[in-house]
């Protein structure tokens, strides 16, 4: 999830920057210092450094592990096409999409987990409770 939010930021700080008219170098450079995962803006560093000697975007994506192959393939579309705002866009509202429903699936694996503990503890509670109970009526 955490993967997927942070494709999703990079792509639309990326798409809204080269709307605005920068260049992708300037939107890089822009978008290290928005970045708060520590990993990727190591990335996107070694991605500005990468620039700077002539290799495109997609050629620094492919075989990162922190981008998927769909990621790098669409990003070398946009590279190819002269669409590249438009195939930000794409990336990122899919994967936007992504993280609502992986945030939307977490309550539903998390609540049967919570009624299984909360149970357990109210049966271990009423086991305590009824134990001297039995043994008061058993004296008797």
């Amino acid at each position: 999830m955490i993967r997927y939010f942070n494709i999703a930021f990079i792509t639309e700080y990326l798409h809204l920057s080269l709307s605005a008219g920068l260049t992708l170098y300037e939107s890089l450079i822009m978008l290290q210092s928005s970045v708060d995962n520590d990993l990727y803006r190591e990335d996107i560093q070694k991605i500005i450094l990468a620039l700077e000697k002539g290799k495109s975007l997609s050629s620094m994506t492919k075989g990162n592990h922190l981008y998927t192959n769909f990621v790098t393939r669409i990003i070398a579309i946009g590279e190819t096409t002269g669409s590249m705002e438009e195939e930000l866009k794409t990336i990122s509202t899919l994967y936007y999409e992504k993280v609502d429903d992986l945030s939307a699936a977490i309550p539903k694996v998390v609540q049967p987990i919570t009624m299984l503990i909360g149970g357990g503890a109210m049966a271990t509670i009423m086991l305590g409770l009824m134990g001297p109970i039995y043994d008061l009526i058993a004296t008797m």
